[in-house]
C-alpha cells in the first residue's frame, strides 16, 4: 500500500490539504500560450495597435486633406480600444 504525504498549502491558498503527487485543481497548464498563433500574441498585436494609434495622430496633425483629419479621431480611438483588448492576450 502506497502512502502519500499530505501537503498543507499556505494561508494564501486556503486551509484545504492536497496530496503531493496530485496536481492542484485550479492551476492551469503553463503552455496555454503556445496554442495561440504567433501573430495573435500580445507583443505583435500591441505593436499593431500602437501603429494604428500613431497613424491616427499623424492623420490628426496633417494639414492637407480634410477627410483624413475627419477620420483621425476614429482611428486613434480604434487603436486605443485595440490596445486595451490586446493587453489581455497571453505573452
Amino acid at each position: 500500500m502506497k502512502v502519500s504525504r499530505l501537503v498543507v498549502p499556505g494561508r494564501s491558498r486556503g486551509t484545504s490539504a492536497q496530496r503531493e503527487d496530485e496536481s492542484p485543481c485550479r492551476s492551469a497548464p503553463r503552455d496555454h500560450a503556445s496554442r495561440w498563433p504567433r501573430r495573435l500574441r500580445r507583443g505583435p498585436m500591441e505593436f499593431v495597435a500602437s501603429c494604428v494609434i500613431g497613424t491616427g495622430v499623424l492623420m490628426l496633425l496633417q494639414p492637407f486633406a480634410l477627410p483624413i483629419y475627419t477620420y483621425s479621431f476614429v482611428t486613434t480611438l480604434a487603436g486605443t480600444a485595440m490596445f486595451i483588448v490586446v493587453s489581455k492576450f497571453p505573452d
